[in-house]
């Protein structure tokens, strides 16, 4: 998987689990869409280094 894929099974780690039971850092939109995104911050995991 590249890294900005759907590599959802690292969604099931203990760090990110605990992680995304918290509130959400911000929210994000784009002006002309009315989909809402909540964005998560997590500099202690390392989902992202192989």
């Amino acid at each position: 998987m590249g890294r900005w894929g759907k590599d959802y099974l690292r969604l099931d780690r203990d760090e990110m689990l605990i992680r995304l039971h918290l509130p959400a850092d911000q929210p994000f939109s784009r002006p002309k869409s009315y989909l809402v995104r909540t964005l998560y911050e997590c500099p202690i995991c390392t989902y992202m280094q192989r």
